[in-house]
């Protein structure tokens, strides 16, 4: 079977890192795989050079040539099943199945919605009735479409990312031992919330932490894109003499290595869908800090595993992080084992891959 995976680019994002995955396994089951993006870059070159994956990046000038060279290549790759992340390339998807269409269509929804919902989503969700089925990675999700599209109720399916228990998983390293060392793993725009964690950080005066933030920037040419808060983020540690302690850097590719050197990880978003640093964190065994909100609470037990926050509250954030502070090596312990027995019972990359196969079976 041929299976095109649409998306928008393949760059260092949550999304982008599950739809790879997903190419991985579905090949390694016997399926021929295609990627169709519109963003020319691909983090993830290494891993497609080795599978031997086509990646088709249409060319484009405005929104109209993108919608329309796009869905165009997914008409030409003639596909049995298309698989689309992210709204847009939902959406063009959708389209390309206009006036009819030979294949079968999975649509997934990837990001955590809060509060009332958006005319662009009703628009958005309507499309969704040419698809054939709908994923979302997280229960909260699924509850927010059913509630305001209950015709897609039949469609829906919850399914979670899935980790690379190859990659992420404990390794011989020594954390730190004086300071306590926080790690991030989310790109700087405003939903991963930088400038309220590193307010928190900064609160906590003469406490021993540190704070280690690998994320794309979000700039072109030193301007910064869509909502991106990294120059606010560096002005402020710069402001306030935190260079010692907070530390902003790019994308890494080195995160299973960095979270097995943090002594925990943190995840202070607004909202989420199914987040990867938290499912990845969990299998490297390591305490988890995290907002209150979407599927979170589901993930991670107060005093159990980590430690919830508010989000919008620096005081919050900072308690939480104080709580990790004064953990007990045998706590601490403690905390690694409920995660990792989690991640081994909900992220299981075969599951995850099982549960696409059955319904590429529909």
């Amino acid at each position: 079977m041929k299976v095109v995976l649409c998306i928008d680019g393949l760059g260092s994002g949550g999304a982008q890192r599950q739809i790879v995955l997903l190419a991985e396994l579905l090949i390694s089951s016997g399926h021929t795989v295609e990627f169709i993006t519109y963003l020319d870059d691909n983090f993830y070159k290494e891993v497609t050079d080795k599978f031997g994956i086509n990646v088709v990046t249409v060319k484009w000038t405005n929104l109209f040539s993108r919608t329309y060279n796009f869905l165009v290549a997914v008409k030409q790759a003639k596909p049995d099943f298309v698989i689309s992340f992210l709204d847009n390339p939902n959406l063009i998807s959708e389209l390309a199945s206009l006036p009819f269409r030979k294949w079968g269509l999975i649509v997934s929804e990837r990001t955590g919605k809060i509060g009332k919902i958006s005319t662009r989503d009703k628009i958005r969700f309507h499309f969704h009735r040419l698809a054939d089925v709908v994923v979302t990675n997280s229960y909260n999700l699924s509850d927010y479409v059913v509630n305001n599209a209950p015709w897609l109720k039949k469609k829906v399916h919850t399914i979670v990312n899935a980790v690379d228990f190859e990659k992420f998983r404990p390794l011989e390293v020594t954390p730190a031992k004086d300071v306590v060392k926080i790690v991030v793993a989310a790109s700087y725009q405003r939903l991963k919330n930088p400038e309220n964690l590193i307010k928190a950080i900064h609160s906590l005066k003469g406490l021993p932490v540190e704070l280690y933030w690998y994320g794309n920037k979000m700039l072109k040419d030193g301007v910064p894109q869509n909502t991106s808060r990294y120059l606010e983020a560096e002005q402020y540690v710069k402001e306030h003499g935190l260079e010692n302690i907070i530390f902003l850097d790019g994308p890494s590719r080195e995160i299973p290595r960095l979270f097995n050197e943090a002594n925990a990880v943190c995840l202070p978003s607004f909202y989420e869908g199914c987040p990867n640093v938290i499912c990845e964190a969990m299998a490297c065994g390591k305490p988890v800090l995290a907002s209150n909100v979407c599927d979170n609470p589901r993930l991670i037990k107060e005093g159990v595993n980590g430690f919830l926050f508010d989000p919008g509250d620096v005081m919050s954030i900072a308690d939480a992080i104080k709580k990790l502070i004064a953990l007990s090596p045998a706590e601490k312990d403690r905390m690694s084992k409920e995660n990792l027995a989690f991640a081994a019972a909900e992220f299981d990359k075969s599951v995850f891959l099982n549960k696409y196969l059955n319904l590429l079976k529909l």
